[in-house]
């Protein structure tokens, strides 16, 4: 009998515990397309929660109470920070551009007896040659190190090195 005084206090204790949390849900879209954002980041900033919505923009977080204080923010986007009482959203994010230094891209070819790598030279005159009897894939499937994937009628095949 005690144990079940005990199991009823702590499951009583537990169901004021969760009805106290609200979950918090909705979408976030392109504010110029109305298109779903994946991977934004949604965070409730005064319990210091988050998630990151799913491939259609949609997100559920639990929230201590409500109105919560959200932040909605993603690459390539204004963030946002809204007070919602509501438990569903759709947080439409408008499109930022994002300014950044130059990048400069180099590359070396490797040198025969130099470069301490493997490496192959696969000339034009044998890919014009190949090509016309393979497909790229296949060509360049015969260079050692290369793992080449052909498509074929929409199923995608693997081919054996």
């Amino acid at each position: 009998m005690k144990h079940f005084i005990v199991s009823i206090t702590a499951l009583a204790a537990m169901c004021v515990f969760v009805s106290g949390q609200n979950v918090l849900s909705g979408t976030v879209v392109n504010a110029k397309t109305q298109k779903p954002l994946a991977a934004a980041s949604v965070q409730e900033l005064e319990g210091k929660s988050g998630t990151y919505t799913g491939k259609d923009g949609y997100f559920s977080l639990k929230v201590p109470q409500l109105p919560a204080e959200i932040r909605v923010s993603h690459i390539g986007y204004a963030e946002q920070t809204l007070v919602s009482d509501s438990t569903e959203l759709l947080v439409a994010l408008r499109p930022i551009v994002l300014h950044a230094d130059e990048v400069f891209v180099t590359a070396q070819r490797a040198i025969d007896g130099k470069t301490p790598v493997a490496y192959s030279e696969l000339e034009r005159e044998d890919i014009d040659v190949l090509y016309h009897q393979q497909d790229v894939p296949l060509v360049l499937d015969m260079e050692p190190g290369v793992y080449a994937l052909t498509q074929t009628r929409g199923t995608e095949a693997v081919i054996p090195t």
